[in-house]
C-alpha cells in the first residue's frame, strides 16, 4: 500500500536527500554529477526552488 501524499506548503522548507543500497556511489562519473546538477538548476528556475545548502558525496577508496 502506497504512503500517504505528504502536505506541501509554499513557505515550507524540507530535508531532501538521495542515497544509494549498500553505500554504492550515485553517480558513476563527473559527468553524471554535473548533468544532475544541471538539472537541479533547471527545476529550481522553473519552479522558484530556493537550494540553501547541498552536498554530493562519494565513497573514499
Amino acid at each position: 500500500m502506497a504512503r500517504a501524499l505528504r502536505m506541501e506548503s509554499e513557505a515550507g522548507v524540507y530535508h531532501v536527500l538521495n542515497r544509494s543500497n549498500y553505500r554504492a556511489d550515485i553517480f558513476r562519473s563527473e559527468q553524471a554529477k554535473a548533468a544532475f546538477l544541471k538539472c537541479l538548476a533547471e527545476a529550481c528556475a522553473k519552479t522558484g526552488w530556493e537550494v540553501h545548502a547541498w552536498c554530493l558525496m562519494s565513497r573514499v577508496a
